[in-house]
């Protein structure tokens, strides 16, 4: 697959392989939802922690 430096609605490429690569090994895109929404509120609370 070509790499590209395009963002489409917020995600890189990387993200959007990985998004394609999950739903090709049949992950339900509910688990994929529930991933970013997981681990973007752990992104937020380090950042957090790391500004005080």
């Amino acid at each position: 697959m070509v790499k590209t430096m395009k963002m489409v609605e917020g995600l890189d490429q990387e993200w959007i392989d990985l998004i394609l690569e999950a739903r090709n090994l049949g992950i339900e895109m509910e688990m994929v939802r529930n991933f970013f929404k997981q681990n973007v509120t752990k992104e937020l609370v380090a950042v957090s922690e790391n500004n005080q």
